[in-house]
């Protein structure tokens, strides 16, 4: 059994709110003024500098329309969706 660390946790997290912001056309400007959070921290967390506290992860999750799942698990590779397949153009 291998453990997560947050370090792991916070490329997760980066990796994946740029992965479903991409998907709804949404900047990180935008998503920092609709859960009231600074442009500058969501630079941060999107960069894997930061982790989201608790409340703020909640509101990303709520934003992008993802489960905390969803945003703290390691993203797919080589362009390939969450089944495994390769996503069409």
């Amino acid at each position: 059994m291998s453990t997560v660390t947050d370090n792991e946790t916070k490329r997760n997290i980066g990796a994946n709110m740029l992965r479903f912001m991409a998907e709804l056309g949404l900047s990180q400007n935008a998503l920092a003024h609709e859960i009231g959070e600074s442009p500058t921290r969501i630079n941060q967390y999107a960069q894997a500098k930061k982790m989201p506290g608790a409340g703020v992860l909640h509101r990303i999750c709520e934003r992008l329309g993802r489960s905390l799942d969803e945003i703290t698990s390691p993203p797919p590779r080589n362009g390939r969706g969450e089944s495994g397949r390769k996503k069409s153009a």
